[in-house]
């Protein structure tokens, strides 16, 4: 959602994220699950500063962001 609200195509972010920074098979698995808009079966643990530029750049470009949000609410303690 995020990509698509900041006019990216999801599918290029997921190639661009799992073919540079992040090409370990949990990235590429779990990329394409997101990507497809299908429903996971496992949680992964974010570190508070990825939520937090995530949180900041969905509130710039105006996407909903309920799930990251509350993440980060839990990770501050």
């Amino acid at each position: 959602t995020l990509a698509e609200k900041a006019g990216c195509d999801p599918a290029q972010v997921l190639a661009m994220l799992t073919e540079t920074l992040f090409s370990a098979p949990i990235y590429r698995n779990y990329g394409k699950m997101i990507v497809a808009k299908a429903p996971t079966m496992a949680t992964s643990s974010i570190p508070q500063k990825d939520l937090g530029l995530f949180c900041q750049t969905a509130a710039e470009v105006g996407a909903p962001a309920p799930t990251a949000s509350f993440l980060a609410e839990l990770v501050r303690g």
